[in-house]
């Protein structure tokens, strides 16, 4: 699990990721909160910067094995919380990239 605070996606997912893998995000999965679409459209802020520096509406971020994927996500919804897939894991430098 990462909490994605200050420093966005690529400052806080690669410090639970174990060498040799990468997290592979897709920032167009989930609706980004009005306040986000708003500094991005109105200050001027590429989307890379506001990955960077924002969460962008994802606060935690887990990362499970495939074979773990349903059970975690029945029991995400057995407890009434909201989930989104918002990438995978492949292989790499520990490091987040961007689709």
């Amino acid at each position: 699990m990462s909490h994605i605070t200050g420093g966005g996606f690529p400052d806080n997912i690669p410090r639970i990721l174990p060498a040799g893998l990468d997290a592979i995000v897709r920032p167009d999965a989930w609706a980004w909160p009005p306040i986000f679409r708003f500094l991005a459209e109105k200050g001027g802020v590429a989307k890379a910067e506001m990955l960077r520096v924002f969460n962008c509406g994802i606060g935690m971020v887990l990362v499970v094995p495939p074979s773990e994927a349903d059970p975690v996500r029945q029991k995400l919804d057995a407890a009434g919380e909201e989930w989104i897939e918002i990438g995978r894991i492949t292989r790499g430098a520990r490091r987040v990239q961007f689709e």
